[in-house]
């Protein structure tokens, strides 16, 4: 492809090959602090006696390459990127999946077409800033190993931690997880509580697919690990959500469901999906009709929560709900709005983003006079967004306090153990947590 005024021009040849040169990170060093970030590009120069320059071309995960806007350009072999596009201000950031090709530029200014494409995540590599000499041993890939199959929502394990220093404990851990096709990241997260294993988040892999994963380690003097082998699996066939609708098929609303009160039944709109509990006595829908920078409600589901949330004294949170929507535009923020056939006895939620154990969401979340309403705030790789990545995916996990005498109902009238996984089979996984 050319620019609009050059396509009259003589084509250049594009025989030519990108590759990643380094990943920098710059800034001044300081333990638990992010840097500036950089990447550095090299490509073979052109052989074509025309070309008198390159352009260079970046676009994130989702979005798509401007070519009226290079993120760089020159006359040399290589270049360093620290923003997106040479007119924009906005500059890499960390936990973002880019994508990079180069194009020779002819004395006539004519393109060529495209190099070979780079793909980097900018892992979010904090700057250590330890002083500790002994950093903690490399922790070791337990399961899944060697491409077992699993759910959507494996519990990833590794070894336990082991530091050369004995009176060193862990503080952190950081969970990564790419598919295989394309060795995009979908999950990067940091946690003080999944230390030694994890549970994926409902919602973000996909059925029949590749993937693999890989941890390190912290110590409380603020050292990292390296990074464990990376451990390949594949997830199952769908199983329960056949016509791929992003509802399971076992808990589809009826016809006559109008749980945001538009006089339109929930199954006939494109902004709202709705669902049975797990229960099967209630309804819960997501609906997007009024948030900004949001083009779909991609897909919805629930389970039982894990024995060790935290809650408020004398509650529970009896189901957590998983939606996942798709943004405008990668680091979008918005706010969702959560419908409840049946209000929940207290005003506690809790979000499930980067820790099975959750966390209060209050600052984020508001209730309606009859807690039939709440409407969540979430921001694509920020805050309420369970996969911990910019790219233009939100994945959010909730839950709503309930008393444990709800729980108890709940059970005697057919439900399942509060108190782990269960659940239907395939693709959509028992337990979110």
């Amino acid at each position: 492809m050319c620019k609009p005024n050059n396509c009259h021009s003589s084509r250049i040849s594009s025989g030519f090959f990108l590759i990643l040169f380094s990943f920098i990170i710059t800034g001044a060093l300081s333990a638990q602090v992010y840097a500036d970030v950089s990447v550095t590009l090299a490509w073979n120069e052109s052989k074509d006696s025309n070309v008198k320059g390159y352009r260079v071309f970046c676009h994130r995960e989702g979005e798509a390459y401007d070519y009226d806007d290079p993120a760089w350009e020159g006359d040399l072999a290589s270049c360093t990127i620290t923003r997106e596009k040479s007119t924009s201000d906005h500059f890499l950031k960390e936990n973002v999946s880019y994508f990079f090709v180069v194009r020779a530029v002819g004395t006539n200014g004519a393109e060529s077409g495209n190099s070979n494409e780079i793909h980097y995540f900018t892992g979010g590599e904090e700057l250590e800033g330890s002083s500790d000499a002994n950093p903690p041993n490399s922790p070791r890939s337990v399961f899944p190993v060697y491409y077992t199959e699993t759910g959507l929502s494996p519990i990833l394990e590794t070894s336990e931690f082991s530091d050369p220093d004995a009176t060193d404990t862990q503080s952190h851990a950081q969970w990564r997880l790419f598919r295989t096709d394309d060795n995009v990241c979908v999950l990067n997260r940091f946690s003080t509580d999944d230390l030694t294993a994890t549970t994926v988040p409902a919602l973000i892999l996909d059925c029949s697919s590749g993937y693999y994963w890989s941890t390190r380690h912290q110590n409380t003097a603020g050292a990292w690990s390296g990074w464990s082998e990376p451990a390949h699996f594949t997830t199952a066939q769908p199983e329960n959500d056949v016509d791929g609708d992003g509802v399971p098929d076992d808990r589809v609303v009826t016809d006559q469901s109008d749980l945001d009160g538009s006089g339109i039944p929930d199954n006939e709109e494109s902004h709202i999906k709705s669902m049975m509990t797990k229960t099967g006595d209630a309804q819960i829908g997501i609906s997007v009709r009024y948030a900004a920078n949001t083009t779909a409600i991609n897909a919805v589901d629930t389970a039982w929560a894990d024995a060790r949330a935290r809650v408020e004294p004398g509650t529970f949170p009896q189901e957590v709900i998983a939606f996942k929507v798709t943004t405008t535009h990668p680091g979008d923020h918005t706010e969702i709005t959560v419908h409840l056939s049946v209000p929940p006895v207290t005003e506690g939620i809790w979000d499930y983003g980067q820790s099975s154990r959750g966390t209060d969401n209050a600052d984020h979340a508001w209730f309606s006079q009859d807690q039939q309403t709440i409407d969540i705030q979430v921001r694509d790789g920020g805050y309420g967004d369970a996969d911990g990545l910019e790219n233009g995916t939100i994945v959010h996990l909730v839950s709503f306090g309930y008393r444990q005498t709800t729980i108890i109902n709940s059970l005697s009238n057919g439900g399942s153990s509060g108190t782990g996984a269960s659940g239907g089979n395939g693709c959509f996984v028992g337990a979110l947590l």
